[in-house]
């Protein structure tokens, strides 16, 4: 009874020194096996539509947000923007907005501007600066 605790050891033993003496073509088996494993600790990437994978900037147009700050430090400028859902993002240059691949060319104290690409109608791709502008006093900033 005392040897049965002992006796998962003494198979793990046996195996690894069968698998040292083993032909390399059975070890090239194992490894293959070992790197097709799944490992438990990870999470599986589902294969979905890339349009889950999106942003909260890029499910809406460029114009439907606006701008309502601009923080400036040593060397980085951040806008703060207000979607249509009212949440606030801070971006910066080369960022991500809107639905038609836009990207934040430049920021300046009193606007932003985007570049978006837009099919024309004869289908070339055309790029299209949309420019989205410090919200003034009288506009209500806190409201759509």
């Amino acid at each position: 009874m005392r040897l049965l605790p002992i006796l998962p050891f003494v198979s793990l033993i046996a195996s690894a020194a069968l698998a040292a003496s083993a032909a390399p073509e059975l070890v090239g088996r194992v490894t293959e096996v070992v790197k097709t494993t799944r490992d438990p600790f990870r999470r599986e990437r589902k294969a979905g539509p890339a349009a889950l994978n999106v942003s909260d900037l890029e499910r809406y147009p460029a114009e439907q947000f606006r701008l309502s700050g601009v923080v400036s430090g040593i060397g980085k400028v951040k806008a703060m923007l207000v979607g249509p859902n009212n949440k606030t993002y801070f971006v910066s240059e080369n960022t991500k907005i809107g639905m038609r691949k836009g990207v934040i060319m430049l920021i300046t104290p009193d606007q932003i501007t985007v570049r978006e690409r837009v099919v024309s109608p004869i289908g070339d791709e055309e790029n299209v600066d949309v420019i989205i502008r410090l919200a003034t006093n009288q506009e209500n900033v806190g409201n759509p």
